[in-house]
């Protein structure tokens, strides 16, 4: 309890960039039952319903919190188990944009357009990703925008048949186009790892397929 209480408060306290407050987040679950974190304000406006804060997060309710924390891109108590069973807390971190993309390789290639990607447009893909869409978005989003392209079998150098089986293409819709970007380039920008999403295109799918010789 004393782990998750101190973890607990490093994150419910989220400085707004703008004007300096402490913003609460606020998990409304089913009617009546309202999952909250100490802050400084007295009330606070979620999804149309007026929602009196609290000063401490009740014990099964923990979970939730956590489970909303982490969908959102904030810092949470996340947990892992040993193989003997036992269950210890981990304090995870928010997520952040990463560098932008500096590669000359991708500013003078004709198929990729990192460079024309401002940086308030990647702010603005790394907020609407984790602030509006619920995991289920996520998913699709990393699915649509991740083109897996086969590749004809090729004969190599040594008379053997390359292994290759496919490449995949980062896209991002800027002003209402559907740009390529590098791999980098992509998960810098949402602040996802690459692990995540060969997970999730080996699970889901991936966006259309095309041919490339």
């Amino acid at each position: 309890d004393e782990v998750f209480m101190a973890a607990q408060e490093a994150v419910s306290a989220h400085r707004d960039s703008q004007d300096g407050h402490t913003q609460l987040y606020v998990l409304h679950h089913y009617p009546g039952e309202t999952v909250e974190v100490e802050n400084e304000s007295e009330m606070v406006q979620d999804q149309g319903k007026r929602i009196r804060t609290k000063t401490n997060v009740k014990h099964s309710d923990r979970r939730k919190v956590n489970q909303f924390l982490r969908r959102k891109g904030k810092a949470y108590i996340g947990y892992k188990r040993s193989r003997e069973g036992k269950v210890s807390y981990v304090a995870k971190g928010e997520r952040k944009m990463g560098q932008t993309c500096t590669s000359n390789s991708c500013a003078r290639s004709r198929l990729r357009s990192c460079d024309i990607i401002t940086k308030d447009q990647r702010q603005e893909l790394f907020t609407d990703y984790w602030e509006n869409l619920n995991w289920n978005e996520k998913k699709e989003y990393v699915v649509n925008m991740v083109i897996k392209t086969s590749v004809n079998r090729r004969i190599s150098g040594k008379g053997e048949l390359s292994r290759r089986s496919g490449t995949l293409k980062y896209h991002f819709v800027i002003d209402g186009y559907k740009v390529q970007v590098c791999k980098k380039m992509f998960l810098n920008t949402l602040g996802i790892k690459d692990a995540t999403v060969t997970y999730w295109l080996s699970k889901y799918g991936s966006g259309q397929q095309g041919d490339c010789v």
